[in-house]
């Protein structure tokens, strides 16, 4: 287990904080969820779920246009990554990043040799590197030099950086390495209008993780499902802990995704938000934004600590963003925000626009 995460609020206990550090959905208005949960606590509380969430197996496979046997349902996008590492443990795990640091975490604890793929210098340029068949031939090659099966690790969109991998290419990446299981981790799918991979995709070697976390903005109950061809999926199931995920948690997930009404961001709206707020930083001339495919991004400070822009803002504005500076070594002084309403994002401006006339930056 590591630390180091988004959405460490924890910290800041005695303080009113909004959360640009989290890239849960901020808008979320879980109103209707938290009143049914309510109706519900007394019967959900005084029995087990079912051992798999059957439940709710089912109502993704409604939704989705699928099979439950395609399913598998998890206390979180991270039980899932950590399940699916210890499943297929003593494997190679070849990671491409910078990206979430689960990944190497749990493919660590299951004793997986790690390779790093980490060439996204074309962040480091303003660039999205995904798009370079340059790069995408040299991650080909480096995967078709695996001597044995392996898993490849594809956060997609990718965070911390929120680019997409594109489609095609993913998928004449997956298509030419049979061998090899992939791993694509869509969380953040929702908040994209990229295309990702289909849930009912061709594949025999694909498992897509899935974040109801993110998308619903209901990250105390911890809920996530993995998509993928059933024989992937029969060996999650077999190999699980029998009720990880609690009766609330499915009732949630039951509820959200069987209501018509969309809970979810439209991504134009989230993208008009990004495109003002990483202009209103880039105006300021102490910041390099990034360009991204979903709802959060990465940005530089010019000259100064990203550690203590984020104490700043935190103590003094009440205002929390995510240092980045651990998801690699030459991502000193980056930081990554995911944006929010439109005067919460001023807001984070405006403050920005002050620590900088107040020298309060140290640059």
């Amino acid at each position: 287990m590591i630390y180091g995460h988004g959405d460490d609020t924890y910290l800041y206990q005695n303080q009113t904080i909004t959360n640009f550090s989290s890239n849960c959905f901020a808008e979320a208005d879980n109103t209707a969820l938290i009143s049914h949960l309510k109706r519900k606590m007394g019967e959900l509380i005084a029995g087990y779920p079912h051992p798999e969430a059957q439940e709710l197996k089912d109502v993704i496979a409604k939704r989705f246009a699928t099979s439950p046997s395609r399913i598998s349902v998890f206390n979180g996008a991270t039980e899932a990554i950590y399940n699916i590492a210890r499943d297929l443990e003593k494997k190679t795990s070849l990671i491409v990043g910078p990206t979430f640091s689960e990944y190497e975490a749990g493919a660590t604890l299951y004793k997986h040799d790690i390779i790093h793929f980490n060439d996204r210098k074309a962040v480091l340029r303003g660039e999205k590197q995904t798009t370079s068949p340059e790069w995408i031939a040299e991650l080909d090659e480096a995967i078709a030099t695996l001597k044995e099966s392996a898993l490849i690790w594809i956060c997609n969109p990718n965070n911390p950086d929120g680019q997409c991998f594109p489609k095609k290419q993913l998928m004449k990446l997956i298509q030419s390495n049979p061998d090899h299981n992939f791993i694509v981790d869509q969380s953040y799918a929702p908040f994209t209008a990229a295309e990702v991979l289909d849930i009912n995709n061709p594949f025999k070697n694909v498992l897509i993780i899935h974040s109801l976390t993110k998308q619903y903005a209901i990250p105390g109950l911890r809920l996530g499902y993995v998509t993928g061809d059933e024989h992937l999926i029969q060996m999650l199931d077999r190999n699980r802990m029998p009720w990880s995920v609690n009766a609330l948690a499915i009732e949630a997930g039951v509820f959200l995704l069987s209501e018509e009404k969309s809970f979810a961001p439209t991504a134009e709206m989230l993208r008009q938000e990004m495109d003002w707020l990483a202009n209103a930083l880039h105006a300021t001339g102490t910041v390099e934004c990034f360009e991204s495919d979903t709802h959060y991004f990465l940005a530089r400070l010019k000259r100064g600590d990203a550690a203590r822009l984020k104490e700043q803002l935190a103590l003094d504005y009440g205002l929390l963003i995510r240092n980045a500076e651990n998801f690699a070594p030459h991502y000193k002084g980056y930081f990554r925000i995911a944006v929010k309403s439109a005067s919460e994002n001023r807001r984070l401006s405006d403050a920005f626009a002050s620590l900088i006339d107040n020298n309060k930056l140290g640059v």
